[in-house]
């Protein structure tokens, strides 16, 4: 007699005691110039993150670990000094996602699509007044 056993893929792809996360923040070049983009996140291991979106057309952290940890995640832009600026359009775009997996409750994801607002140069002492602080994402679970 034969016995043939097979096993394909990861070996907790079918494991329900996990945790796992995927975030995505992506920002336009005009917003990143006249705002300072923060992220604050906790990693899986609890270690809590703070850092400012330089130059970084997108930003993602993607981790998975065994039991059911806290997620948090919040990206925040805040209006910086207005300096000279160029008689153009400016277009303060940004998205994120939250894709994660949670021992209690399963699969969820969490994406509002692109948002953002076109602004001329002559409008943007206005806009920046009425828009001091955008928040990007504030995800906590």
């Amino acid at each position: 007699m034969v016995c043939i056993v097979t096993a394909c893929g990861d070996d907790d792809e079918y494991d329900k005691n996990v945790t796992n996360v995927h975030y995505v923040v992506k920002t336009s070049v005009d917003l990143q110039s006249l705002y300072t983009v923060t992220v604050s996140y906790s990693d899986l291991s609890g270690v809590e993150h703070t850092f400012q979106m330089k130059d970084m057309a997108q930003w993602e952290y993607r981790d998975k670990v065994s039991g059911d940890v806290p997620l948090s995640c919040k990206v925040v832009a805040v209006a910086n000094e207005l300096n000279d600026l160029d008689d153009r359009t400016y277009y303060f775009n940004y998205e994120s996602s939250v894709h994660y997996y949670r021992q209690v409750g399963g699969a969820h994801s969490v994406d509002e699509g692109e948002k953002g607002w076109r602004v001329e140069k002559a409008d943007m002492e206005k806009f920046i007044s009425e828009h001091p602080t955008i928040v990007i994402l504030d995800f906590a679970k």
